[in-house]
């Protein structure tokens, strides 16, 4: 766009309602959520810590201007109709990014392992979560890493029925998770102990292929499981 151009208010359009469980979210990892405009929507303290950003500075940006990610060979990968927003809009899952940088508000090069998966506000349009985890600097592509080329995905809708069931017991131990609810508050709600309520959370995690509780609410989500 050039500087004659008029360029769009940031919020001409309505903001969607990111879930409560998006909200509630809490991981050591950084998240951050784009609509399918790619507006970011929502910002983790964690991501504020890697990064740099305060919510208030990045909320309704672009983020493609914000993160300005790069894959392992630099070749950006943040940029407008990126690969993650296109298959968002056809109803597919990004593929991982084994390794690749984030630009930090002081401007340096975050080296992250990212993952990104699909998501539907509260109206049923999409969102696009990022998570992601800063690792030690590489300057050379390993022989496994990948990047996703664009439009490469899975489908969502193939993937339930290789799920193992929920329990009566373990739907409600999710939903409570989803709600932001801890260990001990979900014991306390369900009249358990907190040994039995993090045995549950185990199993869910286990049975929806999930490696930690954000990862587990977002299969979740894509289940409306929750």
């Amino acid at each position: 766009m050039s500087e004659s151009e008029p360029r769009e208010p940031k919020n001409s359009r309505p903001a969607p309602s990111v879930p409560e469980w998006v909200s509630s979210l809490r991981s050591d990892e950084g998240l951050f959520v784009a609509d399918e405009h790619q507006r970011i929507v929502a910002w983790s303290p964690s991501a504020e810590e890697a990064l740099g950003y305060k919510a208030e500075e990045v909320l309704g940006r672009p983020c493609y201007e914000v993160v300005a990610g790069k894959d392992i060979r630099n070749h950006p990968v943040c940029r407008p109709q990126c690969t993650a927003v296109v298959n968002a809009l056809r109803g597919r899952v990004t593929a991982p990014y084994d390794l690749a940088s984030l630009m930090s508000k002081e401007g340096e090069r975050v080296w992250v392992n990212n993952s990104i998966v699909l998501a539907r506000d509260d109206a049923g349009r999409p969102l696009i979560v990022h998570l992601f985890r800063p690792v030690k600097q590489r300057a050379e592509p390993l022989p496994s890493a990948r990047v996703p080329s664009r439009g490469e995905g899975r489908r969502t809708e193939a993937e339930p029925g290789a799920l193992k069931p929920l329990s009566r017991r373990e739907l409600e131990a999710l939903r409570m998770l989803a709600g932001g609810l801890s260990t001990n508050e979900i014991a306390t709600a369900m009249t358990i102990s907190p040994l039995t309520a993090r045995n549950h959370i185990s199993t869910i995690m286990r049975k929806l292929g999930a490696r930690n509780r954000v990862e587990c609410l977002i299969i979740a989500a894509e289940r409306q499981l929750i």
